[in-house]
């Protein structure tokens, strides 16, 4: 005889399918399609940060795109740099980070179908779960450059429910991906968002330089120390050189805090009257861009 939690279940997920079309058909912009939210070209570039524990955050930039052969299904490779923070207290308390590299490959399949029949694919469907209620459905926001975006926000469970909430946007794939076990204040498992992006000529919101990979040969030219700091910091070119040069201070929001020409080798800046956290030191010399992050703590 089938379990009747089972039958339960079934049904409860039969019902929440047809209000959930129900809905679609309510929207008054488009349901979106898989294809239409996967859909990169080689050089996109997309920025999300994490709002759980101590900053972190990871960069997206595609350098791969193919099809199948029946152009149902598209794979991308992703040159993936992210970080992650923790918290120390010594000498003073400050963040140390630590940064990764790789690559990464993802594929997205059945392109015309609704992103609805993802998300109704999603992990919190299986037999253990006799109660789902999806609170609402995102149709449309204009958060990102009057993007068109579809999503959900779900509560999971009868007793101490969690929430869901996932939300995709037309031509930027993931927005908001976000998981609380125990909605009414629990523990907050994955709380991610999109801050930046860049496709093509377009650009919305502000980019995370911490995640952004910099230049390997900053010190072949320049030493820029002591790093980290709580004050001053002193640039220094390696070789003598008979051009200027100009640095930049940039905060992690990307915007530039600071902007001197010098005339001659090395120069000083006080950081002390500035808030905590990761700089972008940013030198032009001899036709050159040089990167280097330096920490105030």
């Amino acid at each position: 005889m089938p379990n009747k939690y089972l039958i339960q279940f079934q049904m409860k997920k039969n019902i929440l399918i047809v209000l959930l079309l129900v809905s679609l058909n309510g929207f008054s912009q488009n349901v979106l399609k898989i294809g239409e939210v996967f859909d990169f070209e080689i050089g996109d570039e997309f920025h999300y940060k994490s709002f759980v524990g101590t900053p972190s955050g990871e960069r997206l930039k595609v350098i791969e795109k193919c099809y199948s052969e029946n152009k149902d299904t598209v794979y991308y490779k992703f040159e993936v740099n992210k970080y992650m923070s923790s918290y120390v207290s010594d000498p003073e308390p400050h963040l140390i980070y630590s940064y990764y590299s790789f690559e990464q490959s993802k594929s997205f399949s059945h392109l015309d179908s609704s992103i609805f029949t993802t998300f109704l694919d999603c992990k919190f469907y299986d037999e253990n779960d006799v109660y789902c209620r999806f609170d609402s459905i995102i149709s449309y926001s204009t958060k990102w450059c009057g993007l068109e975006i579809n999503g959900y926000d779900a509560t999971v469970g009868e007793f101490e429910p969690s929430r869901y909430i996932h939300t995709c946007g037309k031509g930027v794939g993931d927005v908001r991906v976000y998981l609380q076990f125990g909605s009414s204040g629990g523990i907050v498992d994955e709380d991610k968002e999109l801050v930046y992006y860049k496709k093509g000529d377009q650009m919305c919101g502000e980019p995370d330089l911490t995640s952004i990979p910099l230049n390997n040969n900053t010190s072949k030219i320049a030493k820029i120390y002591p790093n980290p700091t709580s004050s001053l910091i002193t640039i220094k070119l390696n070789e003598p050189s008979t051009d200027h040069f100009i640095f930049e201070i940039i905060n992690i929001q990307g915007k530039i805090i600071h902007h001197q020409e010098i005339q001659g080798t090395s120069c000083q800046y006080d950081l002390s009257g500035i808030e905590k956290g990761i700089y972008v030191v940013k030198i032009y010399i001899s036709g050159n861009i040089l990167y280097k992050k330096v920490i105030k703590y």
